[in-house]
């Protein structure tokens, strides 16, 4: 890709926000983590998804709201910025 030029984040964000809530990680360990404790928690309200790290995370963020489905009532972020 040359530089100065953005990756795409909107093909890697998967479509579907089928839940109320949202929780986003990181990268692949937060997410693994997150649906562990969910699982545990019997907590099935919340949908997990990687953001591709805090660099991408302002892309991420613009590109939820052309999603269909985007009326999730909460999200919830881990980032380490």
């Amino acid at each position: 890709m040359p530089d100065g030029e953005k990756e795409p984040i909107v093909e890697s964000i998967p479509l579907e926000l089928d839940k109320p809530k949202l929780l986003i990680g990181e990268g692949k360990d937060e997410i693994q983590i997150f649906t562990a404790m969910l699982r545990h928690l019997g907590i099935d309200d919340i949908k997990v998804e990687d953001y591709g790290g805090k660099t991408k995370l302002p892309d991420y963020l613009d590109a939820l709201k052309l999603r269909p489905g985007c009326r999730v009532a909460s999200v919830g972020c881990d980032s380490r910025c």
